[in-house]
C-alpha cells in the first residue's frame, strides 16, 4: 500500500511518500530532470508503465499518485490494455497550478486507467495559504475528495479547512486498518 503524508508550516510544507514495490516489479529509475511539456520536472520513472507516482516541477507545483486497489476496473476496458496511471501524472506534471492541473483532469479520458488518488500540492502552500487537490477516480467517477469532504473516518468528515488548522485534530492512516488522532501544535 502507498502512502502520502503532509506537514504544513509557516514557510511551506514538507511532502513524504512511501511507494508500495511489487516484488516482481523492476527498481524504478532514481528522480532526474525531465522537460516535460516546456516545463522542468523532477521525477522517479517506472522503468515498467514509463510513468512515475510523484513529481515536482519548476514552477514548484508536486504531484502524487495513489493506486486505488477498492476501486473497480472500468467498465468494458481490458486490465491488460489499460494505460500506465504512473503516465497520467506524468502527463499532468507540467501544469504551472493546481487549478491547470484541475483543468487538464478534466479534459482526460479516465476509462483508460485503473483506479487512482491524485494529490497536487500547490506552488505556495503552507499552513495559512494555498490548497492541496485530491481526485480520486474509482472506475466508474471521479470525485475531489477534499473540495467535497469526501474523507469520512471515525464519524467525521475531513475536508480542506479541517486539515489546514493548528490546534485541530487530524485522522491519520496509520496503517491499513488503524487510525491515529493528531493535534498540530505550532512551534
Amino acid at each position: 500500500m502507498c502512502s502520502v503524508s503532509w506537514l504544513l508550516d509557516k514557510h511551506g510544507y514538507h511532502l513524504f511518500f512511501n511507494r508500495d514495490e511489487q516484488k516482481n516489479r523492476p527498481l524504478a529509475l532514481p528522480p532526474k530532470q525531465y522537460t516535460q511539456a516546456g516545463v522542468e520536472v523532477l521525477m522517479p520513472i517506472d522503468p515498467a508503465g514509463g510513468g512515475s507516482w510523484i513529481s515536482l516541477n519548476e514552477c514548484g507545483l508536486a504531484l502524487c499518485l495513489l493506486n486505488n486497489y477498492q476501486g473497480k476496473i472500468p467498465q468494458g476496458a481490458d486490465a491488460e490494455r489499460l494505460v500506465s496511471r504512473g503516465q497520467l501524472l506524468k502527463h499532468l506534471s507540467s501544469q504551472i497550478s493546481v487549478e491547470k492541473v484541475i483543468q487538464a483532469f478534466a479534459q482526460l479520458n479516465l476509462q483508460q486507467f485503473a483506479p487512482f488518488t491524485l494529490l497536487a500540492f500547490d506552488p505556495n502552500l503552507t499552513d495559512v495559504q494555498g490548497n492541496v487537490m485530491a481526485l480520486a477516480w474509482n472506475g466508474e467517477q471521479a470525485r475531489d475528495l477534499l473540495g467535497s469532504g469526501g474523507v469520512r473516518i471515525d464519524g467525521e468528515v475531513v475536508d480542506r479547512t479541517f486539515i489546514y488548522k493548528l490546534g485541530a485534530t487530524h485522522i491519520c492512516q496509520a496503517g491499513k486498518k488503524a487510525f491515529a488522532r493528531i493535534t498540530l501544535k505550532s512551534e
